[in-house]
């Protein structure tokens, strides 16, 4: 692992520790789609400006089955996490969703093995560990709509991770990161139509008008969503899906810290001991398993 790996990985975690806190901040007052459309805008914007000349030049290479792949990247890890991520946090707290969503890399491994038809004991028995601290944290909790739904996230962030290792893209990386958040933009703007009433829907002026909102926008939008997700593809371009999967792991203890402080959450200790679980299976594959491979 290079050292610069090391330190996007830390980045990476403080970043997506911070971003579950702020978000459910926001959503609590105008909603998860007005939320989730502000903060797109806001990314492509600024990821426009800093990589417009590399989104120009790539126009030239970018057909039709360039543009798709990108799309098949995009609709995962831009698209569908993010906005289910903010769905559960209007039904669910921040700790739950926190430490469920990030049940992701049992998931990628699982898909992984399967796509090599390969078993690796390690692999297997720190997904053992991840789905007993799984199951210990939802008997701890009443399982409800915000809970399925963070499930289903990490289900599909998993398909992410190995999606956007296997797809093979020609355009420049930075170009790639705009295309794919200008995609998810699109596409969140064409379903929020279907969310016309209800809570889950509020004007989307609210998030530029309301100071609390507008910097939690701006935080999401450029910090938590353009910057991120260059660490993120960087991360699975340079590394692997399952070492970028595993680092994620380090976001959940300063969301939990966060939620403890700042919102008034307070896990039960059924919950950090499945959660304790879930991150000591996450050494096993982020740093043991790479070792013994280095050492054979």
């Amino acid at each position: 692992m290079a050292k610069n790996s090391l330190w996007l990985t830390l980045l990476m975690a403080l970043i997506w520790g911070t971003s579950f806190p702020v978000s459910k901040i926001a959503i609590n007052v105008i909603g998860p789609y007005g939320f989730r459309i502000a903060g797109s805008i806001v990314s492509c914007c600024i990821i426009f400006l800093i990589f417009n000349k590399s989104i120009r030049e790539s126009l030239a290479t970018l057909n039709f089955d360039e543009f798709l792949r990108i799309s098949i990247i995009a609709v995962p890890n831009v698209f569908l996490v993010p906005t289910l991520n903010s769905i559960a946090l209007h039904f669910t707290s921040v700790t739950n969703a926190t430490i469920l969503v990030y049940t992701m890399p049992c998931f990628t491994s699982i898909i992984l093995m399967g796509l090599a038809k390969k078993l690796n004991l390690l692999s297997l028995f720190s997904l053992l560990l991840c789905f007993i601290g799984i199951f210990l944290i939802l008997k701890a909790i009443h399982v409800g709509l915000g809970e399925i739904i963070i499930l289903c996230s990490a289900i599909f962030w998993a398909i992410g991770a190995v999606v956007s290792q296997k797809i093979v893209t020609v355009t420049p990386f930075k170009a790639k990161l705009f295309w794919q958040i200008l995609i998810s933009t699109v596409l969140v703007s064409i379903s929020y139509p279907f969310f016309q009433t209800g809570p889950l829907l509020q004007p989307i002026i609210t998030a530029f008008t309301n100071t609390e909102c507008l910097l939690c926008v701006l935080y999401l939008g450029i910090v938590g969503n353009a910057l991120v997700y260059y660490i993120w593809f960087y991360l699975i371009q340079n590394e692997s899906a399952e070492f970028a999967s595993y680092a994620t792991l380090l976001s959940p203890i300063i969301t939990v810290i966060i939620a403890s402080l700042f919102l008034s959450e307070e896990p039960t200790n059924k919950q950090i001991f499945g959660f304790g679980m879930i991150l000591f299976s996450a050494i096993l594959v982020n740093v043991v398993k790479p070792y013994l491979v280095k050492r054979s």
